[in-house]
């Protein structure tokens, strides 16, 4: 079975591809904003996935999990803080994404536009993490450099 079959599979990992495909497009189309938006996706979805992981190895179940899931009471400003003080997301990151999600804010929130380096910045992380959800989901069959992604660590 080739790659693309095996990725047929893995609904959210073709999300994941296509994200960062448009984003690179945007970046180098001089599209900074769409750019922006799109990487963000990543970067907030995966700030999510490490949540739940957090979530099921602290073994948080029923009611208590829905709360804490809930993007009504916890934004990605909350995930973030969240994962830093539990040790997941280290300072260095932690300062680097609250940029960018402030800057991802101000573009939806405000209409203001990013600037080159934050939308480059913004890609340039996200780009590991949809590498790193490939890899998993071809069990690691692609080349593994630069392949840090937002846990503290990698």
């Amino acid at each position: 079975m080739d790659q693309a079959e095996k990725l047929s599979g893995h609904a959210d990992v073709l999300a994941f591809l296509d994200f960062a495909l448009q984003a690179f497009t945007h970046l180098t189309s001089t599209r900074y904003s769409e750019s922006l938006l799109l990487s963000w996706v990543i970067l907030e979805k995966h700030l999510l996935q490490l949540r739940d992981g957090l979530l099921k190895d602290q073994s948080v179940r029923g009611e208590r999990k829905k709360r804490l899931q809930s993007s009504m009471f916890w934004s990605a400003c909350h995930v973030l803080e969240v994962l830093n003080l539990m040790g997941i997301v280290d300072a260095k990151k932690y300062d680097l994404l609250s940029r960018m999600r402030v800057a991802r804010n101000q573009l939806a929130h405000e209409g203001k536009k990013c600037s080159k380096q934050v939308a480059m910045d913004c890609f340039a992380e996200a780009l590991p993490v949809v590498r790193e959800m490939v890899e998993n989901a071809l069990g690691s069959i692609c080349d593994a450099s630069g392949a840090s992604h937002i846990r503290k660590g990698k």
